[in-house]
């Protein structure tokens, strides 16, 4: 039987993030995930990739005494939506096709039999590109990291060095834009980690083609997430357990902590952390992992982990945030590190970033990485500031001007400006010298006394080598003008 899809019939779902999904090439049998989503007794044989204009057929079971009628549900975008393919199971069994324009999402529903997991078919675009992806898991909690891995191919075959577009939408929107683009393997493999924070729509994407992995469901939960839930769901990132849970000190618990417990893994750690009741397991591994543990982990002044870690950012950048300070890396080769900021202050993960451009030295006036990364060659030491919240994701932080004039101008209108007091550690300050007029822009390290110690770009050291770069430099309190808390609209 082959039938198009229609959408004359269709049910809503809750709100959700979706984020595309396909499965790779061959054949392949999908069982439920879960009772909760899916019928345990209904499974489906579907291939994986299909040529443009081609039908997908698929097989259903079920158990052997059943007999009835089946629908096949698609996705677009956050909606599920009837088909008009009709299925007749005879005997636990039924067959059935229909053509796809283009990839896409589906489930059967079998009339009391319950509904197969969701599955996925990617279709080959007219050259035969095709990629397909997968996420990490079928629900996440706000600060939990997702990973998003898959193929891209052409003509069944790895397509390597492929640079692959990651594109969203807002829920609702018919419009896509990309936010990232990274290469795929010899093999044709990629992986990007994000941290969904808002309600998009995510898909792959070959660069060049129109070849797109369809769309899955991916629920965003308010529920408790214990330590073994998170050590299941991140199994092969974690690798085999090297310690049973453990409870951390009472002496090491943070204000606000109730109880937490670690347990160590061959690749990295898992904390589950209790506040005010509410459970919450975050993962601290790879190099931020590793530079924790040389730190004393949870025992040292970092603390416990407030989420997982935050990548796939400027740079293929890090960054992750603990009770008491922050972790940064990043892939340039000036930054072989793993660079910390000390504090309880949202904008460590700032400073960290700062602290790993440090020594960076413009190759010629106003032409450097910073003026490249914004577009235009102004004086850069706001630029610099702006980058460094850009790097940890967090754009809305630092107005991005392309002049320090309208750096201040944006500013003083927004309301955010402090003109008097001492700022607190990780500020953004404007500073003068001594003619009352802004002229400079600088972070906040620290403080002693009368004078500030501050990280800044488009500086020079303090030597009397002219060479402009990204410095720590040494500050009096009356330099100035004014300030501003990033994290704070």
């Amino acid at each position: 039987m082959t039938a198009s899809l229609s959408s004359r019939t269709f049910r809503t779902v809750p709100r959700v993030i979706a984020i595309a999904l396909a499965m790779a090439v061959s054949a392949v049998v999908l069982t439920p995930a879960s009772s909760a989503a899916a019928g345990e007794n209904v499974s489906v044989t579907a291939p994986k990739v299909i040529k443009k204009g081609g039908a997908i057929r698929v097989t259903v079971t079920t158990g052997d005494d059943f007999t009835g009628t089946g629908s096949v549900y698609f996705r677009k975008d956050d909606v599920w939506i009837k088909s008009s393919v009709k299925l007749v199971v005879q005997n636990g069994k039924a067959t059935g096709s229909w053509t796809a324009a283009s990839s896409c999402s589906y489930y059967v529903q079998l009339a009391g039999a319950g509904k197969s997991a969701i599955f996925s078919v990617v279709v080959e675009d007219s050259k035969r590109y095709a990629i397909s992806s997968k996420a990490s898991a079928a629900s996440f909690a706000s600060g939990e990291v997702v990973w998003v891995k898959g193929t891209a191919q052409l003509k069944g075959k790895a397509l390597s060095s492929a640079k692959i577009l990651l594109e969203r939408k807002k829920t609702g929107s018919t419009k896509w834009s990309t936010f990232a683009n990274i290469k795929s393997s010899s093999t044709g493999a990629y992986s990007f980690r994000i941290l969904p924070s808002s309600s998009y729509a995510y898909r792959a994407r070959v660069s060049g083609a129109s070849a797109v992995s369809p769309p899955l469901v991916f629920t965003r939960v308010t529920e408790d997430r214990t330590l073994e839930f998170r050590a299941e769901q991140l199994q092969s990132a974690l690798g085999a357990a090297k310690s049973s849970p453990k409870a951390v000190a009472a002496a090491d618990l943070p204000s606000g902590v109730d109880a937490a417990r670690y347990q160590e893994f061959a690749k990295g750690r898992l904390y589950e952390v209790t506040k005010a009741g509410v459970v919450r397991t975050w993962l601290v591994y790879s190099l931020i992992g590793n530079k924790f543990t040389s730190l004393h982990a949870h025992t040292g002044k970092l603390g416990l982990p407030l989420n997982d870690p935050k990548c796939s950012l400027l740079e293929n950048g890090c960054v992750q945030r603990f009770t008491g300070g922050s972790l940064y890396v990043n892939s340039s080769k000036m930054s072989p590190d793993v660079y910390v900021a000390y504090g309880t202050y949202p904008e460590t993960e700032m400073l960290a970033a700062a602290w790993s451009q440090v020594g960076y030295e413009e190759p010629s006036w106003r032409h450097n990485k910073y003026t490249t990364w914004l577009g235009s060659n102004p004086a850069w030491c706001m630029t610099f500031t702006a980058w460094t919240a850009y790097a940890t994701g967090h754009s809305t932080w630092v107005p991005n001007s392309p002049t320090y004039t309208s750096y201040v101008k944006t500013l003083k209108k927004s309301g955010r400006l402090h003109y008097s007091g001492t700022p607190p550690l990780g500020a953004a300050l404007l500073l003068d010298w001594n003619n009352g007029t802004p002229v400079h822009s600088a972070l906040l390290s620290s403080i002693s006394g009368k004078y500030i110690y501050t990280l800044e770009g488009n500086t020079t050291d303090g030597s009397g080598d002219p060479q402009r770069g990204v410095y720590y430099r040494k500050r009096e309190l009356s330099d100035i003008w004014a300030w501003y808390i990033p994290s704070q609209p």
